[in-house]
């Protein structure tokens, strides 16, 4: 109580003082709020302009976006078109590949064919000469045969020329 009697007694009495020191703190708090005020403004002001250097970002962004998605998907479909043509190329080629080794199977069996068939050739040919050479034999031993054949026929023409005569003679002389 007597300190609260003191202090009315002093509210009373040092208003004017009281009311002084009053407006000094008004003051000093309207000073540092002004000037946390024109700080916040200042930070608010920075904000602002970042979010509309932010905007005019975005919409060129979206600019951007409006011009390249269109040539994004005419990209995807040449890519899907390239990628389809070059699996026809890819499949065409697998299939001559696939022609190509089986017209090599069929080159190498044929080249295999032609062995035996000029293999057989020359056995032929070995055998022909062989033949040939043979029949030289054969015809020689056939010219002689056929010599002595005809000495024989003259001979024995002569024979029987001699057997005619001795016949007729005989025949003469039984007569």
């Amino acid at each position: 109580t007597i300190k609260a009697s003191v202090l009315r007694h002093k509210l009373l009495n040092d208003p004017a003082d009281t009311e002084k020191e009053i407006q000094e703190s008004v003051k000093e708090a309207r000073d540092a709020n002004l000037n946390e005020i024109t700080e916040v403004q200042k930070s608010l002001q920075e904000t602002k302009d970042t979010i509309a250097a932010l905007k005019k970002q975005l919409n060129e962004i979206h600019e951007h976006d409006a011009v390249l998605n269109p040539k994004m998907e005419n990209i995807s479909f040449t890519h899907e078109d390239i990628v389809s043509d070059l699996n026809f190329l890819l499949n065409d080629k697998a299939q001559v590949q696939i022609e190509l080794n089986d017209t090599w199977e069929e080159v190498k069996c044929t080249k295999k064919n032609i062995g035996r068939t000029e293999d057989g050739i020359l056995q032929l040919h070995e055998d022909l000469i062989s033949e040939r050479e043979n029949a030289k034999v054969t015809r020689k031993e056939l010219r002689g045969e056929i010599l002595d054949t005809k000495k024989e026929k003259e001979e024995q023409l002569r024979a029987n020329d001699v057997a005619v005569r001795q016949i007729e003679r005989l025949k003469i002389a039984l007569s």
